[in-house]
């Protein structure tokens, strides 16, 4: 922000290795479907968020007869995030 003055605009990006990480395979888990729903109380289902006994939040991305998919990486892992910004005064 250093040499903006009021009402420039400026857009910022900020690589995924500066914010919420790279996409990573080793976050995703699969886990015995089951289980999993005895865990959960409810048949499982595609989007269902799911938080381990760490709080680290994951989501249900797929599942079979026999296993469910979770994701463990957040949402915008892998992203390039992009902010523009306009400098509405200067003190």
């Amino acid at each position: 922000l250093v040499g903006l003055e009021a009402g420039d605009t400026e857009l910022f990006q900020i690589p995924p290795e500066q914010a919420y990480g790279e996409y990573s395979d080793e976050r995703v888990g699969e886990y015995d479907r089951d289980a999993f729903e005895d865990m959960l109380g409810k048949p499982v289902a595609v989007g269902d968020e799911v938080e381990t006994e760490d709080g680290l939040p994951g989501e249900v991305v797929d599942f079979d007869d026999d296993t469910v998919t979770v994701d463990f990486n957040h949402e915008l892992a892998g992203e390039t995030l992009e902010f523009e910004i306009e400098v509405l005064d200067v003190e």
